[in-house]
């Protein structure tokens, strides 16, 4: 079985500090921050094996890649694949137009 390479991005690093923050310091729930964290991180890893097996978004195909999403409770993993690598561009809140993005 072939096994791809996980990339995130400076943006995705962001954004995640970002969810963070929001849910443990706005939110006041720093065990739901926590738990998302852990489930964001397993799923990022879960795309070394077959990261073609998620959702291709329509609404990105002119972007000069394929990005694909994962979806986790209510968030986006946005990425694309080149070669051997999954490479995580941003992780964004579900409900979130990307026309802007």
């Amino acid at each position: 079985m072939k096994e791809y390479k996980v990339s995130i991005s400076d943006g995705t690093k962001k954004d995640l500090l970002d969810i963070y923050n929001y849910i443990h310091n706005e939110l006041c729930a720093p065990v739901a921050a926590e738990s998302l964290m852990e489930s964001l991180s397993k799923a990022m890893l879960s795309l070394t094996i077959f990261p073609e097996r998620c959702s291709v978004i329509e609404a990105l195909l002119n972007r000069g890649y394929t990005f694909r999403q994962l979806i986790v409770k209510k968030y986006r993993i946005i990425y694309h694949v080149i070669g051997n690598e999954a490479i995580i561009v941003s992780i964004v809140y579900g409900s979130r137009h990307l026309d802007n993005w």
